[in-house]
């Protein structure tokens, strides 16, 4: 850092550039809607700010952060679920928990399983996983 530099670079300077920097929140407002039970991002959205700010603007001025609640992200409720469909091993398999073959997959079977079977109007003959 050059000699100018370092004379410019007081602690009051420094305080007046993060002053300059710093989200301009109405700190009870913060306060007031976060513990009413909206989410950082809707107070963000609220005061037209990015959830980052929201976070930010908490931090420095002592708002604890609630921990995110625990959710149920089995099958239909997580975000990904796709129906009940994997591909592994070049394979499609369909969510089937009732299916005899659905234990050898956890739970899965293979589609072009079903589909014959579904054609057929019966299950195919399976002696288990090991007998041809």
């Amino acid at each position: 850092m050059s000699v100018s530099a370092k004379s410019r670079c007081t602690p009051e300077w420094r305080e007046k550039q993060r002053l300059l920097r710093a989200t301009k929140l109405d700190l009870e407002m913060v306060r007031y809607l976060y513990e009413a039970g909206h989410s950082q991002n809707e107070i963000a959205s609220m005061l037209g700010v990015g959830q980052k700010a929201v976070w930010r603007f908490m931090k420095n001025n002592g708002i604890p952060a609630r921990t995110a609640a625990k959710r149920n992200q089995f099958g239909d409720k997580n975000s990904y679920w796709n129906g009940g469909r994997i591909t592994y091993g070049g394979y499609v398999l369909v969510a089937s928990p009732g299916h005899p073959r659905a234990k050898e997959c956890g739970g899965y079977v293979r589609e072009h399983i079903l589909v014959a079977e579904k054609t057929l109007g019966r299950s195919l003959l399976w002696f288990g996983r090991d007998n041809p």
